[in-house]
């Protein structure tokens, strides 16, 4: 068993808890009745026809669908399947385990044709209920044949669908999740008033069924997506605090709670809860054979989290271990991997301000993945880092070379996802690049009003779940630039603004403490560097900016 070393994890600790999720995977565990909390996964009061024994991989299944771990899900539905032929639930939750609403993967020609199989397989089997037929016929919306690939006309219609379950069957709390679930997917791509319209309202939706079944795994999982956004994040914070408790053994469930702790800058919360869920998806690694996306995906939050909180080191050593994750990978959500495999090692020189390294950033590490056009964000993510670091550390001539490789994958982006966030956050970083450029040719004004554009496409548009956060914010570059042009109350403006988006930075709050302090306001200038010494209390000694806060508050003891 491969053992997270570099993270200083203590092993044992776990491995009273492995035993039991083992036997759910290989669907050994012991069974439950009606849906109850035995397993580790929550409740559900999940009806389905048949015997014992398919009835209990239903349950499971739909369980595990709730906590989006669609491989393990699929794999209960298989085994209903064998159990009992006619179960059409089976094969409605092996269709339902392709389709990861939230997720940035996107089923293909050959997802979409296997689930339209298991959908008219069920269809075609002599079924007992007719919540049976109305659940295969909500999905057949989803893979209808004359959708084409518009992923979004295809969650937008599974959305209607699953309206009409629910309201057809009004008692079946997992109905009313998945109705939720799939009308908070179409958030995704809308505009940002009616992408906040569809979060309220499947949050409201989720909490009608957490009043029922607190330990309700869809409803305490759905409603963290629900509010995870920087306005809404502070509704989840005892939502996180329960669902991190429900599923000790799920990586996921560990994860999830740690988007809203990014979001509220709590950054112990979220690297506790990280390095629990990476020990958790060691563990499916090392009983399935294939790297799953859950434990890159939590290495990224982790290492955000300790660079916040001045843990270089540490952060390093996921750095280091992330190129080291060769396959077999997973099919599943590679784009989580993929994003993790670029992000990881790009924030750990931006946030360090180590120009020179962003500047030599590689592409496509580990070399191993499969790398292609369904991952060219990543590409632009390695670019813009490299052009930025060029042009930071001074050599224009490389940062030109990089921001017109990085202009030239924004088309690539706009062509495969397009409308996306990736899509806007290429024009962004486009702008950051060229708002450098300019201040390096003395055209301050002009790199001002640029970057100040890269902020406005920025906040624009919501991230992904996929990303705890940008590799820099727009915000803090703003100020950057604006103190590098002596412009320091505007500088201060700008990174107290982006703090209200993304508190709690470690690059913010010392940047708005500088700027506080060059524009002669010693009291905004203590607050900020308090606030910074609390949030990195436990980070490596020997920070310059750490020892710049100690000493300015020596000098000003008084406030």
């Amino acid at each position: 068993m491969k053992i997270f070393k570099g993270l200083g994890i203590v092993w044992n600790s776990f491995v009273s808890s492995w035993s039991l999720f083992a036997s759910l995977l290989v669907g050994t565990g012991v069974p439950t009745a009606g849906g109850a909390a035995a397993d580790g996964l929550g409740t559900i009061h999940f009806e389905s026809p048949g015997g014992a024994d398919a009835h209990d991989r239903i349950v499971r299944g739909v369980k595990l669908l709730h906590h989006m771990m669609y491989v393990e899900a699929d794999r209960e539905f298989t085994a209903a399947i064998a159990a009992d032929p006619d179960s059409g639930f089976g094969y409605w939750g092996r269709a339902m385990a392709i389709v990861h609403p939230l997720w940035p993967d996107i089923p293909d020609a050959s997802d979409l044709a296997r689930g339209r199989e298991f959908i008219r397989a069920g269809q075609a089997r002599a079924l007992r209920t007719e919540r049976e037929r109305a659940y295969l016929g909500a999905m057949a919306e989803f893979f209808r044949e004359d959708l084409g690939p518009s992923l979004p006309a295809r969650i937008n219609a599974a959305d209607a669908a699953w309206a009409a379950v629910a309201a057809r069957f009004p008692d079946d709390l997992d109905a009313a999740a998945f109705a939720a679930l799939y009308h908070l997917a179409p958030a995704r791509f809308a505009k940002r008033d009616h992408s906040r319209r569809l979060q309220l309202e499947a949050a409201a939706a989720l909490t009608r069924i957490a009043e029922q079944i607190p330990d309700h795994p869809g409803a305490l999982h759905y409603r963290i997506h629900a509010l995870d956004y920087p306005l809404l994040a502070g509704r989840a914070l005892e939502v996180c605090n329960e669902y991190g408790s429900e599923a000790p053994d799920v990586p996921h469930a560990l994860h999830m709670p740690t988007h809203i702790y990014t979001r509220l800058g709590l950054w112990d919360k979220s690297a506790e809860f990280n390095v629990r869920s990476a020990v958790a998806a060691r563990r499916i690694w090392h009983d399935q054979g294939a790297l799953n996306s859950h434990l890159p995906h939590a290495l990224d939050y982790l290492a955000y989290a300790d660079l916040q909180m001045g843990r270089y080191a540490r952060a390093n050593e996921v750095a280091r271990e992330i190129v080291t994750l060769a396959g077999p990978y997973q099919a599943t959500n590679r784009p989580a991997m993929a994003y993790a495999f670029a992000s990881i090692p790009a924030r750990l020189a931006i946030e360090r301000r180590d120009w020179a390294a962003a500047a030599r950033l590689p592409l496509h590490q580990p070399a191993a993945f499969p790398w292609g056009d369904a991952y060219v964000y990543c590409d632009g993510l390695v670019r813009f880092s490299r052009a930025l670091g060029a042009v930071r550390s001074g050599d224009l001539k490389a940062a030109e070379i990089e921001r017109a490789e990085l202009a030239a994958l924004r088309d690539r982006i706009v062509a495969v996802i397009p409308g996306s966030y990736w899509a806007a956050q290429a024009d962004a970083q486009i702008d950051a690049v060229d708002a450098w450029l300019r201040l390096s040719e003395g055209k301050t004004d002009l790199a001002v009003a640029v970057m100040r554009r890269a902020v406005e496409t920025e906040t624009s548009t919501d991230k992904e779940a996929v990303t705890p956060g940008e590799i820099i914010p727009a915000g803090e570059l703003l100020g950057e630039l604006l103190e590098q042009a002596g412009r320091h109350a505007e500088a201060r403006a700008a990174f107290e603004a982006q703090l209200e988006l993304s508190p709690r930075r470690f690059n913010g709050l010392a940047g708005a403490a500088e700027a506080a302090e060059r524009s002669g306001d010693a009291a905004g200038a203590a607050k900020h560097w308090r606030e910074l010494l609390e949030v990195a209390r436990d980070a490596d000694a020997g920070n310059a900016r750490l020892d710049a806060a100690r000493a300015f508050l020596a000098r000003h003891s008084d406030m």
